[in-house]
């Protein structure tokens, strides 16, 4: 049996600072078209991903961040859009667990590397 006292431990999956910020201006184009492009970014302290408060359970720190342009034209019928998405590139914990029987095994959750493509939406 294992015994592992967690007084004072950090709560799982809750860093002591986190954030984000975003930034987004619309262009106005000459024939009545808009482009809009946006950034965001994300910040994480290191934390806990699982309840056992072992080693290989402590997630690092990380800083992200994602990019959209979008163009429609006048009327707005259509919207085309390009992205990245975890600029960084960042390798993000979101959770995962440790299997604490012979042979210990270590699992995890992770959210997606960098991201690129395109969105062609249509309002009919």
């Amino acid at each position: 049996m294992v015994t592992i006292n967690c007084a004072g431990m950090q709560l799982a999956r809750a860093p002591e600072w986190s954030g984000s910020a975003s930034l987004e201006h619309r262009f106005a184009l000459p024939n009545g078209a808009s482009l809009v492009a946006s950034a965001s970014s994300q910040f994480t302290a290191s934390r806990w991903i699982s309840v056992d408060f072992t080693p290989q359970e402590r997630a690092p720190s990380y800083v992200t961040g994602n990019f959209d342009l979008s163009y429609s034209p006048q009327g707005g019928r259509w919207l085309l859009t390009g992205f990245v998405h975890n600029l960084s590139n960042a390798f993000i914990l979101t959770g995962g667990a440790q299997q604490l029987f012979a042979p210990p095994q270590a699992y995890a959750t992770v959210d997606p590397p960098r991201t690129y493509g395109g969105r062609i939406i249509y309002n009919f």
